[in-house]
């Protein structure tokens, strides 16, 4: 993991990052801000399997101990009862809904534009009823320091999340 100070050289740096993770060719990108009272992680992932490529976004926070995974389809998620009954899909070392993993990025993107100009005041954006599946609870069996650190990167193996 990689610490930078928010310069206007890193910001571009960070948006070709972001233009290289929309594009398929950047699996990982963990991006971090330590707010006053939170340190939020904005964690964006790719894999391309054998039906093609699939993204997810999470914004995991510290202070709460929330993880917030942006949905893909709402309708299938508001289905299966907030997810309790979706299957578990493996997901770069980890097994995630499908509900969570985009097909596209476009959605990804509609939420990375409102998510980054609203730094530092960003929960409204985690509001919208439907939008995002709140865990680990719910939707993995290991607890938030595991799923956490699977998340970020941290952790040799997750296959127990």
């Amino acid at each position: 993991m990689e610490i930078q100070e928010a310069t206007r050289y890193n910001r571009i740096r960070e948006g070709e990052l972001l233009a290289r993770f929309e594009m398929g060719k950047l699996d990982r990108l963990v991006l971090t801000w330590e707010l006053e009272d939170n340190v939020v992680h904005l964690v964006l992932l790719h894999e391309t399997g054998a039906e093609g490529d699939y993204f997810l976004a999470a914004v995991v926070q510290d202070a709460s101990r929330e993880i917030d995974y942006l949905v893909a389809n709402v309708s299938d998620y508001l289905d299966e009862g907030d997810g309790r009954k979706a299957p578990l899909l493996p997901f770069q070392n980890l097994r995630m809904q499908d509900f969570v993993l985009h097909e596209d990025v476009y959605r990804i993107r509609d939420f990375l534009d409102c998510f980054l100009v609203s730094l530092p005041d960003f929960q409204p954006i985690l509001s919208p009823f439907g939008a995002f599946a709140s865990g680990p609870k719910k939707l993995v069996k290991a607890g938030f320091d595991a799923h956490r650190a699977a998340l970020l990167g941290e952790a040799q193996s997750a296959q127990s999340c």
